[in-house]
C-alpha cells in the first residue's frame, strides 16, 4: 500500500517523528495531521518494535 499523496505541506522526514518517544505508540494524532484517514488506519495497524531503531542507513552499519 503506498500513500496517494501527503496531507500537509510539510510532512514528518522520519518515521520516528510520528512515534511517541517515550512510550513508543503511534501518535495518530500526527499520523491524522499528515495523512488521509485510510492511510492514517493503515499505518495504526502496523506494529512498533520497542526497541529504537537507527533512522538511517549509515547508522546501521557503524
Amino acid at each position: 500500500m503506498t500513500p496517494l499523496c501527503p496531507r500537509s505541506n510539510d510532512p514528518p522526514m522520519f518515521v520516528s517523528d510520528l512515534i511517541h518517544a517515550a512510550t513508543r505508540p503511534w501518535n495518530m494524532e500526527v499520523v491524522r495531521e499528515h495523512m488521509y484517514e485510510m492511510d492514517a488506519e493503515a499505518v495504526a495497524n502496523i506494529p512498533i518494535s520497542h526497541v529504537a531503531q537507527p533512522e538511517r542507513m549509515e547508522e546501521a552499519l557503524s
